[in-house]
């Protein structure tokens, strides 16, 4: 029987996390389906081998049963399967069984930023505890400013932004924006209470489901609607060649999400990377919304990435997107061209789907 129909299964961080740490998945009845006491059995494996196994009470209630997983030390990603099956008293067969993929990485990501930064002067604007925390750990060398107006330095090769640091106010990104133009990289990461950013609107939308082939058949086979298949099944495309975005795609933006989108006008020279599709198929110039978006600027770039992240100290894909971003930043600048002077390869790409948490949806 579909799992899916009987438990609401929750796993945490959706099953991406760091050897060692202590994983959590929630399972309780989905309201449509009737509630009763159950016992949940649960085997976590590594090819073919179980390495811990357990059961755990499903009370009758809407009340969710919880599952910690202590997970060993790793030293490069692995794949692990946590299996579960549900039985009822008096039952031999599961009513509801199904897998689930899990992700572990080591906890010594960022070892090579020291070697990697040598002789790049890095500032962070973020607070203490956030992103200079975990740079501090890993011995990698950057200053960090608590704020715009402590950005005054002789020489900034790097710059990154934290979430939510730059202030709803005028000039209040004036001095960033001076030291980009001068020649500096910088990455500013997910801002929620701006109205703009670097000068592009900041707007609310949301993902949408994209729909199966049995809910619907009438879009075209080139229309931006099939072109763009992103691994959560939302209408977002990513341009998944871009070595910037390789990580981060282990997990893509969920449908059904209100995110900040940074609205660029049309046949603006900046590089969308992850954005919605055009609603019509014409060709003429039409404004973009991205939450992932590269661009030139005088002497120097500028990446926005309005991507969720997680806690730089839990969560692997925020780490190891700090990486990716750090390695372009790096890169020499290029002129970013506008959508009518890129060659038609760039515009518009199939995002094929990867591989969900839920093996057996």
């Amino acid at each position: 029987m579909n799992a899916a129909a009987i438990v609401i299964l929750t796993v945490f961080n959706q099953g991406i996390w760091f050897g060692g740490q202590t994983g959590n998945i929630a399972i309780q009845w989905n309201k449509r389906a009737s509630h009763q006491a159950a016992l949940v059995d649960w085997k976590l494996m590594h090819d073919g081998a179980t390495l811990a196994a357990g059961e755990t009470q499903l009370a009758a209630e809407d009340k969710p049963a919880n599952v910690s997983l202590r997970l060993p030390e790793v030293r490069a990603e692995t794949r692990l399967i946590w299996s579960y099956a549900i039985h009822t008293p008096g039952t031999e067969k599961p009513i509801a069984e199904n897998q689930v993929a899990i992700h572990l990485y080591p906890n010594n990501l960022l070892k090579s930023l020291p070697q990697r930064l040598s002789g790049t002067s890095l500032a962070v604007w973020d607070r203490a505890d956030g992103l200079p925390a975990i740079l501090s750990e890993s011995k990698a060398p950057f200053t960090r400013v608590p704020n715009e107006a402590s950005l005054h330095l002789s020489k900034l090769d790097m710059l990154i932004v934290g979430a939510d640091q730059i202030a709803d106010q005028p000039f209040a990104q004036s001095t960033m924006l001076h030291y980009v133009e001068n020649g500096t990289a910088a990455l500013v990461l997910r801002q929620t209470r701006l109205h703009t950013l670097a000068g592009y609107p900041v707007v609310q939308r949301q993902t949408s489901r994209i729909p199966t082939a049995k809910e619907s058949t009438s879009a075209p086979p080139t229309s931006a609607a099939a072109l763009s298949v992103s691994a959560s099944g939302s209408n977002l495309v990513w341009r998944e060649h871009e070595p910037l975005l390789q990580n981060l795609l282990t997990r893509p933006v969920p449908a059904g999400e209100n995110e900040f989108a940074i609205r660029l006008p049309p046949d603006e020279p900046a590089l969308e990377m992850v954005y919605w599709p055009r609603e019509s198929p014409a060709d003429e110039p039409v404004a973009i919304d991205a939450l992932v978006v590269a661009k030139s600027l005088g002497r120097g770039k500028l990446l926005l990435c309005q991507v969720p992240l997680g806690s730089w100290k839990t969560d692997p894909i925020a780490q190891l997107f700090l990486s990716d971003a750090i390695d372009y930043l790096k890169a020499p600048v290029e002129p970013t061209l506008p959508p009518s002077r890129r060659s038609k390869a760039l515009k518009v790409e199939i995002v094929p789907p990867r591989e969900s948490h839920i093996l057996n949806p």
